[in-house]
């Protein structure tokens, strides 16, 4: 059986997009999955390496180019 180890899972991401707490989101991102697994479930749409809070007409995304990233 194939084990991931270490990993942090968010199901509620869009807290992280609130304009209010000033988040860096991508930094964020880059900083919990450096060396763990960082699952994050989510209906949010994600289109040329562009994670939008729900879809591309939102204005509210982060740039995950660069980052290592599956799609499930």
């Amino acid at each position: 059986k194939d084990q991931i180890g270490t990993y942090l899972a968010i199901e509620n991401i869009g807290i992280l997009f609130e304009s209010e707490l000033k988040l860096d989101l991508r930094s964020v991102l880059n900083q919990y999955s450096k060396n763990q697994c960082l699952i994050i479930k989510t209906d949010s749409a994600i289109e040329n390496d562009i994670l939008y809070f729900i879809d591309s007409t939102d204005g509210v995304s982060v740039n995950l180019q660069g980052l290592s990233y599956k799609q499930i």
